[in-house]
């Protein structure tokens, strides 16, 4: 049943792969054919994708900050966990099974 999933999993992502791949050469064929036939296109094409890549990853940027310190407020406000030897040796964290 695993090993089904597994493969169902993997032919998804190779079809994503192969359709990311199609569509990257298309964009670098439209992407030549606006240079030969119109330069001024094809420049304000590169300066179009140059913006919103720079715009993109600004926005990146700060929700990976945001998230980053939600997490470190949330790793904050967690107790430390008090572990003790048993007598016998083994060490038991609260609300959890022996550990040896």
């Amino acid at each position: 049943m695993k090993h089904t999933a597994d493969n169902s999993l993997l032919n998804a992502l190779e079809e994503l792969v192969a359709l990311s791949v199609e569509n990257q050469i298309k964009l670098e064929a439209l992407e030549q054919v606006w240079l030969k036939t119109n330069p001024m296109i094809h420049e304000l094409y590169i300066g179009e994708v140059e913006t919103i890549t720079k715009e993109k990853a600004a926005k990146l940027n700060v929700a990976l900050t945001k998230a980053l310190k939600e997490r470190l407020k949330e790793r904050k406000k967690l107790k430390p966990v008090n572990v003790k030897p048993s007598a016998s040796g083994h060490f038991k964290i609260p609300n959890s099974k022996w550990i040896d």
